[in-house]
């Protein structure tokens, strides 16, 4: 092998869908993103557990993001706009408590880079969405 793989995952559902995807449990890192990105000063508990899962890391690949929640009742009007024909009717989205984009998306990516430089990382990777940099893109729209 040339190199081994630590996942850090936000809850112990998504360890267990790795798991169940062949990585040993002894590669995971619980690691409460949320937590660590309200502290935002990366000196939080889970941020040092962060930093000490990354020492002798060569590299990070973050992939986090908000998830987004459909409002089932804001189907309604979507719906009725297809049947009648209206355009630009979109359905309503909100966040789970403390996982909005602003919190996991930017505090939390500084959380984890911080973590990397302060474990000594050489290279982070970050997988982001489309529309991190523009304020009008409307995935920075959905949720409230």
């Amino acid at each position: 092998d040339k190199f081994s793989v630590i996942a850090t995952v936000r809850s112990k559902g998504s360890a267990g869908k790795l798991t169940s995807a062949g990585l040993s449990e002894s590669s995971l890192v619980e690691f409460d993103l949320a937590a660590a990105a309200a502290e935002a000063s990366g000196s939080t508990a889970a941020a040092a557990g962060l930093a000490a899962a990354l020492q002798g890391a060569d590299a990070l690949v973050i992939a986090t993001s908000g998830v987004p929640q459909i409002k089932y009742l804001s189907l309604i009007p979507v719906m009725l706009a297809k049947i009648t024909g209206k355009e630009g009717v979109r359905p309503e989205f909100s966040w789970k408590q403390g996982q909005h984009p602003e919190q996991i998306d930017w505090l939390g990516q500084k959380v984890q880079v911080d973590a990397a430089r302060a474990a000594g990382v050489k290279q982070v990777v970050l997988i982001s969405s489309m529309g991190g940099t523009d304020p009008d893109h409307p995935l920075n729209k959905l949720g409230d």
